[in-house]
């Protein structure tokens, strides 16, 4: 695995900013989104980019096990992980000021690695996912 350097923690990071919160939060407010929503919502974008750019190959993301593998994943995960795994693979999301901002970040950052692998046949810099919870978010345990 090729390591990333981590950009500096985010504003976001503290629970009180969070732009994604569990599904069970009590109070949502303007601008966030409950997680499941969220990753319905990434999930359409990461799938509507990667086509757009897969089709100029005659392939779509229908199947593909890196979309699946990261987004079953996520889902597992705490909706901090889930931001800060955002911040560190889509830098520019650090100033969204709403979730769905979030979701575009996401869309560029994945459309810029379709073109690659489409142009290379690389899927380029993937960091060991374990990497992006620290010992205190591991305590936290997955949500569900």
């Amino acid at each position: 695995m090729v390591p990333l350097e981590r950009p500096a923690r985010p504003a976001s990071d503290s629970a009180g900013s969070m732009l994604v919160v569990e599904d069970e939060a009590a109070i949502v407010t303007p601008g966030q989104m409950r997680k499941s929503a969220f990753l319905t919502e990434v999930v359409a974008e990461v799938s509507r980019v990667a086509d757009d750019e897969l089709a100029a190959v005659g392939r779509s993301s229908r199947g593909c096990p890196y979309i699946q593998k990261w987004l079953t994943y996520y889902s597992r995960r705490t909706s901090r992980i889930i931001e800060r795994a955002i911040h560190i693979y889509a830098p520019d999301s650090i100033r969204a000021r709403e979730a769905r901002e979030y979701v575009d970040a996401i869309g560029r950052r994945v459309r810029a690695g379709v073109r690659r692998w489409v142009a290379t046949g690389e899927i380029g810099a993937v960091a060991n996912a374990d990497d992006l919870v620290s010992a205190e978010d591991k305590s936290d345990g997955p949500s569900r």
